[in-house]
């Protein structure tokens, strides 16, 4: 068992191997930039130091935990596997919480980023509430209900809503004891009410994203997006390709390529964590656009220098036609009857017969 526990390692010890191999025909100044890159578009989805103390110390005390419910596995098999993703979880995790914490460069590399440890103990997580779960259903019957269904309450509410909800159930059980029913009555009643009081509170918060136009359209219910864009973006689809990038700054920006069928003009940084040319052309493009963003926000003229990159570049930009008076005279547009307009940058022969 030993044996096949140190196997575990061999994926890392290949990497580190690598790692050492690439540092021989890397910058280090590229290799670290790469680092920083992958850390800033990851986040606290692949670092455990970024998250809180007090989220870890928990963590930490799950794996004893694990451990312990763990213990009332009855099938040798599967006891094995638990305690094969336990070790391998801890293992994992202190590995990369000691490798972010270390000032080492040859440690500091993207690939081992890219490796998404965060991500990976989900496999962990789905056990763990496995066993939980089995431990509070053997021993707690009559009070399984409360557990699993308690998370759905305390999840994406407000406070008005958390102290309606309070007040509604307690008014429940007591109506409940009033007509001296037993514990689990009450407790399945409490759980039916809970389930479709904090059920309905959630579809109308999120209402906006029952679009049924746009699911008649493109097949896509949960866009929060006005029919005027959805139109005005199936006409562009219909041209040839084009790079292609929204400025209304409206919540429905990120399906603007998806529903148009247009590249993008800022790709996601996830997509080149190799490539120190690629990431210095995105975040280039990043400072264009922050400054685009802005002005138009603050209703400001576009600079004569963002104009002059533009014009350097190959782009075309979905506006509100009310920001047009923004962008200089000489800047090529392309109108319909809608809300929007296009701007086009650096396509000398551009053509969208739909417009």
């Amino acid at each position: 068992i030993l044996r096949k526990k140190i196997l575990l390692f061999l994926p890392i010890l290949i990497l580190l191997y690598l790692s050492l191999k690439n540092n021989l025909f890397l910058n280090p100044e590229d290799d670290l930039q790469l680092y920083n890159n992958s850390i800033q578009r990851e986040q606290a989805q692949s670092i455990f130091n970024l998250h809180g103390n007090i989220r870890l110390i928990f963590f930490c005390i799950s794996f004893v935990i694990f451990y312990f419910l763990n213990k009332n596995t009855k099938n040798i098999e599967l006891k094995f596997f638990c305690n094969l993703t336990l070790f391998s979880t801890i293992s994992m995790f202190i590995f990369f919480f000691i490798t972010y914490q270390l000032d080492v460069l040859i440690l500091k590399r993207f690939e081992l980023i890219a490796l998404s440890p965060v991500r990976a103990i989900w496999l962990y997580e789905f056990i763990f509430f496995l066993l939980l779960l089995n431990f509070i259903y053997k021993y707690f019957y009559s009070f399984f209900g409360v557990f699993f269904f308690l998370p759905i309450y305390f999840f994406n509410f407000n406070n008005k809503n958390l102290i309606f909800l309070f007040i509604l159930l307690i008014i429940i059980i007591l109506y409940l004891l009033k007509f001296k029913k037993n514990i689990i009555q009450i407790i399945s009643i409490f759980c039916f009410v809970l389930l479709i009081l904090t059920s309905s509170l959630y579809l109308l918060q999120k209402k906006s994203y029952f679009n049924s136009y746009a699911f008649e359209k493109i097949k896509k219910w949960g866009i929060e997006i006005n029919n005027i864009k959805i139109d005005f973006l199936l006409n562009i689809k219909k041209c040839e390709d084009f790079i292609f990038h929204d400025l209304t700054f409206e919540k429905s920006d990120k399906w603007t390529n998806y529903i148009s069928q247009k590249s993008r003009f800022i790709a996601d940084k996830a997509m080149f964590y190799n490539s120190v040319e690629l990431i210095n052309i995105v975040n280039e493009r990043n400072r264009i656009i922050f400054s685009l963003k802005n002005n138009i926000i603050n209703k400001k003229k576009i600079s004569i220098n963002d104009i002059n990159e533009l014009n350097n570049l190959r782009v075309v930009f979905l506006i509100k036609k009310s920001d047009e008076i923004l962008f200089p005279m000489n800047v090529i547009k392309i109108q319909n009857n809608s809300d929007y307009s296009l701007l086009i940058f650096g396509y000398k022969d551009f053509k969208c017969y739909n417009f």
